[in-house]
Order: structure tokens, then C-alpha cells, then sequence
């Protein structure tokens, strides 16, 4: 038998060997995505934005301060092209793809998804709300898993949630009434849900100064329109989601997420044993863990 000092054993390839097909699709993907950030123009909505970024606030008339301190942010440090100011939003989005990268079974399929697939292609290429948020949920989520301190982190990327898009409030509540008893008996999820106020509550005050204008145009838009999207918004929106995402990988999420909910409900579930990070978040966990990607 071959021992460590045996001339004839195997050695061990560096990581970067292992996974260099990875790497190589990973930054051929970054370059493309760079290439199209500089080369459309800025998009209506990106220009609203880029306007608040001259004009620094604690909120706006339809969205909290994130994205404006972000665009001012680039300005300040690349200028003015269509590259620089995209540069950080489409950081962001990658970054969580990145984060959540450890806890995917099929590493390869899940930056597939995560960097090419379009919706989260498109809505993390731009200078818009959608990829701060994307990016902060992800991390947030990942920090999580981990539990422990790693809820510190989790509340504080969940306040930057709430600072690019109202929709990031609900993240740490979701993340902490998912996850597991025994983890909520800690003090650490409660510790990152104050760390999480704390960061969005200069909004909520400039909204309470502001006659709450950006709740009630969320509202209005939303749940309270007269017209669609109202309360059949969400369904339409998974709707035009799913084909969006082209047909195939619709059916394909579907099915896995169908599977998925079925395991989550039986009370034997892959994976559900110790206190890795299926059982930190309990059930919402199951249901949104990428380890059971691919």
C-alpha cells in the first residue's frame, strides 16, 4: 500500500486544476457581462436612478436610498460611463450567486443558473434596486446557513436588502421564523434582526417625515391597484417569470422545487440529520437550500 512519502502515490492536484473548466466558464461569463454593461445604453429606470445619485436622501419617492448611494458611490470613483455605474449593482448580483456557491451540490449548474439565466442575468447587469437586492438576500441567506455569528452578518446584509428595495424587509423575518427552534433559542438571530432595524429605520423615519409617500406608492402599485397586478400580481409575476426563464428550465425549477416541498413536509428529510445548515433553518431552509440543486 502507498504511503504519504510513497514515490508511487497520488498526488493531489491544486485546487485550481480541479476546477479549472469552472474557472475558465466563470471568467468568460464575467467578460461577456462586462462587455454588454458597457456597451447598451443606460436604460429609463437606470436614469432615474442615476438622477437621485446627485441628490443623496435617506429615501425616494418609489425606493429606498440604496441604489443612489451606490450610483454616486461609482461616480465618484469611475465616472460616468455606463460600465462604471453598472459595475457595483452587477458586483453585487454575482456575489450572491458566489455566496450561496458552497452549499450547491452541482457548483457547475448552479452558476449556470445563477449567471445565465435570464431574469437573474438581466436583473443583475443593471444599475437598479433588483441586483443590490439579489445580492444582499443571497448573502444574507448564505450567512444564515452557517448560523452562530454568521447572523450578524445575515442582519446586516438583510438591512442593505431593506435599503435597496422595500420587499428586503421581509427577508430576516422570514429567516428567522424558518429557522430552527433550537437556533432561534440563541441570541444571535434576534442580535442580527436588531442590527437589521437599525440599519432601516433612517428610512422608515424619512418616510414617516415624507407623508409615507414610498409605502403608498408601493401599495398603490401593488396589492391596492384598482387594476392588475392587485392580488393576481404575484401569480402573474411567477407566471411571466416562468417564461421568461424559457420554457425548459421553468419545468425544471418546478419540478425540483415540487420535489423539494414534498421531501420538506415528510418528517424523514435528506440531509436532515446533525446541525448542518438544513436544520439551522428548518423547513424554509429545505425548501430554499441549494445543496439540493442539480
Amino acid at each position: 500500500m502507498a504511503t504519504p512519502s510513497d514515490p508511487s502515490a497520488p498526488i493531489a492536484s491544486p485546487w485550481w486544476i480541479r476546477q479549472l473548466p469552472l474557472l475558465i466558464g466563470l471568467l468568460g461569463a464575467l467578460g461577456g457581462r462586462a462587455w454588454a454593461a458597457g456597451t447598451w445604453g443606460l436604460l429609463a429606470d437606470e436614469a432615474y436612478h442615476w438622477r437621485w445619485s446627485g441628490a443623496l436622501a435617506w429615501g425616494y419617492f418609489d425606493q429606498p436610498p440604496l441604489i443612489a448611494w451606490v450610483l454616486a458611490l461609482a461616480r465618484a470613483l469611475w465616472g460616468e460611463s455606463t460600465l462604471s455605474l453598472r459595475l457595483l449593482p452587477m458586483a453585487a448580483g454575482i456575489g450572491g450567486v458566489l455566496a450561496l456557491l458552497p452549499f450547491a451540490r452541482d457548483r457547475g449548474l448552479w452558476l449556470l443558473w445563477g449567471l445565465a439565466l435570464p431574469p437573474l442575468w438581466l436583473m443583475t447587469q443593471l444599475a437598479v434596486p433588483d441586483a443590490l437586492l439579489i445580492g444582499a438576500w443571497a448573502g444574507a441567506l448564505a450567512c444564515a446557513l452557517r448560523g452562530g455569528r454568521g447572523w450578524l452578518w445575515a442582519g446586516g446584509l438583510a438591512g442593505l436588502a431593506g435599503l435597496a428595495k422595500p420587499t428586503g424587509w421581509l427577508l430576516m423575518p422570514l429567516l428567522i421564523g424558518g429557522a430552527d427552534g433550537a437556533e432561534r433559542r440563541t441570541p444571535w438571530p434576534w442580535l442580527g434582526g436588531g442590527l437589521t432595524l437599525a440599519l432601516i429605520a433612517p428610512n422608515l423615519v424619512w418616510n414617516a417625515q415624507h407623508d409615507w409617500v414610498m409605502i403608498r406608492f408601493q401599495l398603490g402599485e401593488g396589492l391596492l391597484h384598482p387594476r392588475p397586478p392587485g392580488l393576481v400580481g404575484p401569480l402573474r409575476q411567477v407566471v411571466e417569470s416562468a417564461l421568461f426563464a424559457t420554457p425548459l428550465a421553468a419545468i425544471a425549477a418546478w419540478i425540483w422545487w415540487g420535489s423539494t416541498l414534498v421531501r420538506s413536509i415528510g418528517l424523514v428529510l435528506p440531509g436532515g440529520s446533525g446541525a448542518g445548515p438544513g436544520r439551522r433553518l428548518g423547513r424554509l431552509g429545505r425548501l430554499g437550500r441549494l445543496g439540493r440543486l442539480g
